[in-house]
Parts: C-alpha cells; structure tokens; sequence
C-alpha cells in the first residue's frame, strides 16, 4: 500500500469512527456514543469494502503483475525467483528496521532430538566431538571440531533450492528423462558428487521485505489446524483481510510465510508426528504467491503444502514452484514468537517486516540448512 493510499484509509476511518459517534463528534447531547460492540461491528462491515476478495485474487493470477519462471529469467536460468533481490528491496526493508526493531531467529535448533526425514541411507542427525587429532593440546589451547552426520540440505530448517527435485511427465518412467527448472533434464543435472546445475550455491541472498499471513491465528482461532489441514485461497484472502492487508502489499522479491501450527508438533511426538500429515497450502494458493512474483514461500511445516496432496500427485506445489516458478521453499519455519510479536503491534502494515537469509553455499546442494531472521 502506498503513503498516499495509507493516509487515504486513516483519514477514512476517522471520518468513520466520528460518524459513528466514537470520538464524540457528530453526536448531539441527546445523542450518547453507541456501544462498543455495536461500534465495532458497524467499523469492521464499512472497512469490508476495501478487504481482499477471492475474485480478486483470482483475477490478479489471471494476469500476474509480472512473468516469473523462465518466461522471465531465461532458459536455463538457474536462480530463479531470488533473482527478484536487489537494491530495491533491500531498501524497502531497511525501512523497517528502527532503533526500537526487535529480531527474531525462524528457525530450530539443530541437534540429535529434532525430527527428521528418514530414509534407508539416512539415520537422523548426529553431531561428536571426537578425541585424538580433533582433541589435542597445542601449547595452552584445547581445541574442539565437530564431525556431523546427517542429511545437511533437508534437515531442520531449511531451503530448497531449485533442483531439489525433478518430475516426469507423458508415461515417462526413465528418471533421466525428469523435467526440472530452467528446461534442464535429470540426465543433465544429476552427479553422485552433487548436482551439475541448479544446486543451491545459485539461490542469491535475500534481505527483503517478509510478510506473515497468520492463518492459524485468523482462520483457526490460533490453533493449530489439523492434519491435513489445505489452507485454501478463501483461507488465505480471510488472513490477508485480518491483518488489513491488501492483494497489492505482496510485491514482487518479498517473502510470503504461512503460519499453520504444525510446528507445534516439533520435538512433541506425544502431539503427533511432525512427518506425518501436516496442515499446508494448496496449488491455488502457491500459483497465487507466483502471479505476485514473490521471491520465496515457507512455513512452519515440512514441505510448505498441504500432505496428502488435495491436487493430484504426490507434492504438486513443489513440482510448480520448483520446476515452473522457480521459487524457493523455506520448510521447518518456527513463526510462533514472529506471531506473537507482530499481533501485539498496533501499526499499519505490521505484518510486513524485514526478512534477512542466506543460504549456505554448498556447491551441488539440492538445499541448505539456515535460519531466517525476522526484523521489526
């Protein structure tokens, strides 16, 4: 939303809350101010008309504000939506940032308790200190290193990077023959030593605008949706209209995270299984986020949308962010205390912050580990 158009709606409200007697204006002697309630009501049915619509947002896909994939970055491109980072937006986050800004870590600790993914090649995560040559006395320092072993681009929060996975298409069943980002094949990128293209040394460093669209405090009355929750666009146009957000506020290079709950799950197997289904968004909503041109989706869950899928397939918003969009997930977010924070402001736009990452720089990484920070 522009100055212009934020002053626009304060003067309105004003004139509203005087029409409606809040401020003692327009009201005889005779006249005493109405009920709260009552007043509340009335201010939440005018300031209807200027909330998000789902048609609205469905027209607005229907002509994206701007091409994204490589309709705009090329063939063979090989960052993708994290091409959107540049001066532009790191000033508009800089505008956040005030002598009174807070930051806050989006992410978990990582150690041998966290839940991971398993497969048969991999056992979780584990992290010694080993004695002898990595324990050893030189003069008067005792030093210590640290050998890790575990899955390291998909473990605990962390990115995705563009070649993360690859899908076939037409009957294909030869993994070689898997479409991925940038028009590349499997044949083309695939190396047991790391990937020759599209890993994640090519995702640039964002230091941009963050928006948090709240659905588990808005939508489900701050708790946390159940598993196999689709947060829906109706869902996400009801969020965007809590926190006085209009279609327009998500501009190209920001980052959008969705608040589900399923995080509340993370190291509380007595809840549930953090794996195992989990509340996400739906293809609708992560082909609306790409109409916005944003540069990065994540969330507070495993893989961003919704599992089981309510598309088709196995995980359709990976298969169209990552293989058509070329927008980067962010998965295992921690959002609770960003949450908290943020609705305890009273300012306009406070679900809009400065949002800082970079990942690792691993060459040939299908992601890395790394936590966001969020500034307020």
């Amino acid at each position: 939303m522009s100055v212009a158009a934020g002053n626009r709606n304060k003067m309105k409200y004003v004139f509203m809350m005087a029409s409606l007697g809040i401020f003692g204006i327009g009201c005889s002697a005779a006249e005493p101010p109405m009920d709260i309630e009552e007043t509340q009501a009335q201010v939440r049915a005018l300031t209807a008309m200027d909330s998000p619509t789902v048609d609205e947002a469905r027209a607005a896909m229907a002509h994206p504000s701007c091409a994204y994939g490589i309709q705009r970055w090329g063939r063979f491109d090989q960052a993708g939506q994290s091409n959107t980072q540049n001066s532009r937006k790191l000033l508009e986050a800089a505008a956040f940032i005030r002598s009174s800004s807070k930051s806050i870590a989006l992410g978990h600790s990582y150690d041998e308790d966290m839940p991971t993914f398993h497969s048969p090649a991999l056992s979780g995560y584990h992290l010694d200190i080993p004695d002898g040559t990595h324990r050893v006395a030189l003069g008067t320092l005792v030093g210590h290193e640290e050998l890790v072993t575990s899955e390291i681009g998909q473990v605990g929060t962390e990115i995705d990077a563009l070649g993360h996975m690859c899908f076939l298409h037409g009957g294909a069943v030869d993994p070689d023959e898997a479409d991925c980002y940038g028009g590349y094949k499997e044949r083309d990128i695939y190396d047991p030593k790391g990937l020759l293209a599209l890993g994640v040394e090519h995702i640039k460093p964002y230091f941009t605008r963050g928006i948090l669209l709240d659905a588990q405090r808005y939508v489900n009355r701050n708790k946390r949706f159940a598993p196999g929750t689709a947060i829906t666009l109706e869902m996400i146009i009801q969020t965007m209209a809590a926190e006085h957000l209009t279609i327009a506020d998500i501009r190209e290079g920001d980052v959008v995270l969705v608040r589900t709950g399923q995080e509340e799950l993370w190291k509380r197997p007595d809840l549930g299984d953090y794996y195992g289904s989990t509340p996400g968004i739906n293809l609708e909503v992560a082909k609306f986020f790409a109409s916005r041109c944003v540069g990065n989706v994540g969330a507070d869950n495993w893989p961003v949308e919704v599992q089981p899928s309510v598309d088709g397939g196995f995980v359709p918003v990976h298969e169209f962010n990552l293989t058509v969009a070329g927008l980067p997930q962010q998965e295992n977010l921690s959002l609770r205390e960003l949450s908290n924070d943020l609705a305890m402001l009273n300012n306009e736009n406070r679900y809009i912050f400065a949002y800082i990452y970079t990942p690792v720089p691993m060459v040939g990484a299908s992601g890395s580990p790394g936590v966001p920070m969020a500034i307020r």
